[in-house]
């Protein structure tokens, strides 16, 4: 029997892709389903599904969705010429992975010179690598470490503890006021170390992009040693509360 077509919700289920991004690609144009049944459903063919493994192949590449449309509707833009991209992909991320297995090793000797390390910070090592691999490109990755290579480590080290200094003193002060003090005081500390931190990625500004996004749409709640929507609400409260420009505060004596 040959193959009859895959309704949304068992397409999803299938691939991974949520019915809402299946569904989101139809209004766009992106993959509409070939076929649809009396009562009004969607059925994808085995040619939706072909260009389905494109589209993924192209958003995996790093293609907007207005540009995975683009190539899809070039003439000169076979999908061999998508497999080929994506495997030239694959191969840039074994190579990347072969570069991070060096850097490894060179923190395993740093570590065997240096003595025991502790679980903590094994644990944000593990934390960091996870997160960067789920929420950035492979191209996004390499340009991260342009920023750690020229920044340096020492850099990279001191504005990592100065976060989970802030961080600490945010969530242990839950009850300060806005126009507190010591609440003003977190909130400067908070813009001088952002400012601190994006310097070095002045030369990447779709990357900065991309560090917004993933913030404004929540890919780190969960992780502690990332600023979570507590603490960003917290600091919007104490700016909101800062006097407008040229105002000045009443004489307390």
């Amino acid at each position: 029997m040959g193959f009859e077509g895959l309704k949304v919700g068992e397409l999803s289920r299938r691939t991974g892709l949520t019915v809402r991004t299946l569904h989101h690609y139809d209004e766009i144009g992106l993959l509409r389903p070939t076929l649809h049944t009396d009562s009004g459903h969607r059925l994808y063919t085995e040619r939706d599904l072909a260009r389905l493994q494109q589209v993924i192949s192209l958003r995996q590449l790093g293609f907007s969705l207005d540009e995975v449309r683009d190539c899809l509707k070039r003439t000169d833009f076979s999908p061999l010429d998508i497999i080929s991209l994506h495997i030239t992909r694959l191969r840039e991320q074994i190579a990347l992975q072969q570069q991070l297995s060096a850097r490894l090793e060179g923190i395993a000797a740093r570590m065997r010179s240096a003595g025991e390390v502790s679980a903590e910070e094994f644990l944000r090592t593990i934390e960091v690598m996870t997160m960067m691999e789920k929420h950035y490109t492979p191209e996004q990755i390499k340009q991260f470490q342009a920023v750690g290579e020229t920044v340096g480590p020492g850099e990279i080290r001191a504005v990592e503890e100065g976060w989970t200094a802030l961080l600490a003193e945010i969530r242990a002060n839950p009850e300060l006021g806005p126009a507190s003090p010591g609440a003003q005081a977190l909130a400067e500390r908070w813009d001088a170390l952002n400012e601190r931190t994006m310097q070095g990625f002045q030369a990447f500004p779709e990357l900065k992009q991309a560090i917004a996004d993933n913030y404004k749409n929540g890919s780190f709640e969960g992780h502690p040693q990332a600023p979570q929507a507590a603490d960003f609400a917290f600091i919007a409260r104490v700016k909101a509360a800062r006097p407008a420009a040229g105002e000045i505060a009443a004489d307390p004596n």
